[in-house]
């Protein structure tokens, strides 16, 4: 009994050595197996052209770095080797390749749509890539830099500059799709362009401030008051009283720059009831026969009654100004009313209704009791401001700033042509100081 239990045990430990013994062959063999080939790319290829024109966010690395020591900005690139067998260091080399660039000039897609610019060949005395780049043994990628002239760059802001890297290696197979990368440097993004916009309620002292700056990533608030604020969108601030505030914001560049943006942010009271008769709802000062009537309290041209006698007023929205003929061309057609202003600053504003067809329509004031012609208003001297309405503003209040050095008669009013059939309309006209 115990011989057989010998026995047993002797062939168990047989098979597990068999075992042992089989199953680190069935290893080797998988070790020594034949590998796929390696194959070079460059990965940022595969996005197409990479462009270098937005700042990182929070000083977190994005396509570039700053190295303000040397005066550099630093691109960094990558070579990474796909397949099986990562074994071996490889030795790749890296030219410049232009003549890629300019076929990309010349088919229009180094053309900024918005800007308009097209990307100039970045010159090689401006920057510096290694002439090779080794991937090591057992890795995968490698890692070099693309280091430009930040000098140049700078003194070269508002152009776009483009080079192509291109890798090369005579023993190992290359991705000919992503051997190369071409990269479209926008030097517009290293310096900040701050700018704001502003909105408040009439005859409020709260303004909502709206940060419109390009490129920048800190931000102090001079609101013109006393009061600062570092938040890169502040809070709708509060003036103590009416009238005009310098407003300055500073904007910090991704170079340490720091770029200031001023504008008078002015409070105005409405005073439009004070001088302007019948400023909207408009009324009519005919008897209410039809659509069409001629306009109470303004002073007009003949060719504004092109609707047999009347025009100036049509009955819609309340009653708008009406700019309109049938028939005709309607040329240097004028709507105005002359008011007698203390010495001081004042914005004239109109709230627009209906623009159809094609038309020309300035808002003027000037000096005197008339208003001058449509062709007379450009660098007229008697012209105290003028605004060329815009359709695409919307229905929304638009107008000019003008100031008198002294109490004195000014007209305000709509000089008009537009094609026959064609159509202005205004909602109201306000007045403020």
């Amino acid at each position: 009994m115990k011989n057989n239990i010998k026995n047993g045990i002797k062939i168990l430990l047989i098979s597990c050595i068999a075992s042992l013994v089989t199953t680190s062959c069935e290893y080797k063999e998988i070790a020594d197996a034949e590998y796929s080939d390696q194959i070079l790319y460059m990965p940022g290829a595969k996005s197409g052209i990479y462009r270098v024109n937005e700042i990182s966010q929070n000083n977190a690395p994005y396509r570039y770095r700053l190295d303000m020591e040397n005066k550099k900005v630093i691109v960094p690139l990558g070579i990474y080797r796909a397949g099986v067998n990562n074994k071996g260091n490889v030795n790749v080399d890296i030219i410049i390749e232009n003549q890629i660039v300019q076929e990309l000039i010349a088919g229009g897609e180094l053309t900024d749509e918005e800007s308009g610019l097209t990307s100039e060949i970045l010159p090689q005395d401006k920057f510096s890539v290694p002439s090779s780049v080794q991937i090591k043994s057992g890795e995968e990628k490698a890692t070099f830099d693309l280091a430009i002239d930040l000098q140049f760059l700078l003194d070269n802001l508002h152009k776009r500059y483009a080079t192509a890297v291109k890798i090369i290696n005579s023993n190992i197979k290359i991705n000919e799709a992503l051997s190369y990368l071409v990269i479209d440097f926008d030097t517009d993004f290293l310096i900040a362009r701050p700018g704001f916009t502003y909105s408040s309620e009439k005859n409020g002292t709260t303004v909502t401030f709206t940060n419109t700056t390009a490129f920048g990533v800190n931000y102090k608030w001079d609101f013109g008051d006393g009061t600062t604020s570092d938040e890169e969108n502040p809070k709708p601030h509060t003036y103590p009283s009416l009238g005009a505030y310098n407003v300055k914001l500073s904007a910090t560049s991704v170079t340490g720059e720091v770029i200031e943006y001023s504008s008078v942010v002015h409070l105005w009271e409405d005073i439009t009831e004070t001088y302007i008769l019948n400023p909207g709802p408009f009324k009519r000062s005919d008897r209410p026969t039809g659509k069409v009537g001629i306009l109470q309290d303004w002073s007009y041209t003949p060719n504004v009654l092109a609707s047999n006698g009347k025009g100036g007023y049509y009955l819609e929205n309340g009653g708008v100004m009406d700019f309109y003929s049938s028939s005709a061309d309607l040329t240097n057609a004028k709507i105005y009313q002359s008011l007698q202003l203390p010495q001081g600053a004042y914005k004239i504003a109109f709230t627009p209704y209906k623009f159809t067809g094609t038309n020309t329509c300035y808002l003027v004031v000037y000096k005197g009791s008339e208003l001058p012609d449509i062709n007379n208003i450009e660098n007229n001297p008697d012209v105290l401001g003028s605004y060329l309405w815009n359709e695409d503003v919307g229905e929304i209040e638009q107008g000019v700033e003008f100031s008198l050095d002294s109490n004195q008669n000014v007209t305000i009013g709509f000089i008009v042509s537009n094609q026959a059939k064609s159509r202005l309309q205004i909602s109201s006209v306000n007045l403020y100081r």
